[in-house]
């Protein structure tokens, strides 16, 4: 990496993260083959997003050590899949993001985490440390605990196709167009279910702490993403951004997918003041900051690189962003004009965020 350069990137107006949506039909197979969300598993997302890009060519993720699942690519690096589903070019030639993301640079990160009644959170830390894997799963069981794990067919339900905000976070390496050097970073997808729709929400941050000193990013997950409808007569209305807001319980839910930042000393990570200050990554309910709590010692603990013995003394910097940001799901838009869903686009930006 090229330290100069990287500075040099990053003091000016860089890119630091980017998200995405993609919704498709919840839609059975022919000859009852299964459905569509069966068949588009989180692994399979993170293939067509972050493939394994080796020296003599692309691979599936972590150069296959998931298991490929008939996962191939071509010569210009588009996935393949030999299956009953394929998608748009732009998502299996990674167009989608404007950055490029590989899995094959990240032999030094994994991924760390704590989950509970309250919600969850990871981050990534060096292998070194007692990380939970490569790529690790987050969703709720029946008790509204969310679990994580490397082991999909343990933290992920048997009703794949059915069950609602299962997650998937790793490590990646990531290229924006503008930069002149890979970064690290944290790549996340989120499948969700709304009104006959099949909805993969994600996208990738800056992973801070692989890069500065006493710095970490963390990623949130207080339950399932939360969805409003809107019709083209809600974006025409004057109470447009109320009638969003409304369909969120969650307070958070209203600052969208902003990412928050805190300074603080390490050891004052636990205090509801610094919690409180970092907005959008702060948890609402009182489960959800006790297990904040809990995760700053075991999070920072690993992440942070200070002179006390459970390494959190020193200055912080936390980074953080909502894996359940909120969506915002324009309904009839088959018969809708472009102009008029790029106009809604516009709008349901604003709105949220």
């Amino acid at each position: 990496m090229n330290e100069a350069a990287l500075i040099e990137y990053l003091e000016n107006e860089s890119t630091i993260g980017e998200r995405f949506t993609i919704c498709l039909p919840d839609a059975k197979l022919p000859g009852d083959r299964g459905s569509l969300a069966e068949e588009l598993t989180l692994d399979r997302a993170l293939a067509y997003f972050a493939p394994s890009r080796e020296p003599d060519g692309v691979r599936a993720p972590f150069h296959d050590q998931y298991g490929s699942q008939g996962i191939e690519y071509d010569e210009n690096g588009c996935l393949q899949i030999d299956g009953l589903v394929s998608l748009h070019e732009d998502i299996t030639c990674q167009n989608i993001l404007s950055a490029e993301l590989d899995t094959y640079r990240t032999a030094n990160r994994g991924i760390v985490g704590y989950g509970t009644a309250g919600g969850a959170v990871v981050s990534a830390a060096p292998v070194s440390s007692d990380t939970i894997g490569k790529r690790v799963f987050l969703t709720a069981d029946v008790t509204g605990e969310i679990i994580l794990g490397e082991d999909r067919d343990m933290v992920v339900p048997d009703n794949d196709g059915e069950s609602d905000s299962q997650t998937l976070v790793c490590p990646v390496a990531v290229t924006p167009e503008d930069c002149p050097c890979r970064l690290p970073g944290l790549f996340y997808v989120r499948r969700t279910h709304h009104d006959d729709q099949v909805i993969f929400a994600g996208g990738w941050i800056l992973d801070e702490g692989a890069l500065f000193e006493d710095s970490v990013t963390l990623l949130f997950d207080e339950g399932q993403t939360e969805v409003a409808s809107v019709t083209p007569e809600d974006i025409e209305s004057d109470d447009y951004g109320d009638r969003i807001v409304g369909q969120f319980s969650r307070d958070r839910s209203q600052l969208g997918s902003l990412v928050g930042i805190a300074q603080g000393q390490g050891t004052e990570m636990n205090g509801a003041e610094l919690i409180e200050s970092m907005a959008s990554a702060a948890f609402q309910t009182d489960q959800g900051r006790r297990g904040l709590n809990a995760v700053n010692v075991k999070v920072l603990g690993e992440v942070g690189g200070g002179d006390g013995d459970d390494g959190s003394d020193g200055p912080i910097q936390v980074t953080a962003t909502a894996l359940d940001a909120p969506l915002v799901h324009l309904g009839t838009a088959a018969g809708m004009s472009n102009d008029v869903k790029f106009k809604a686009g516009a709008e349901l930006s604003k709105a949220v965020n």
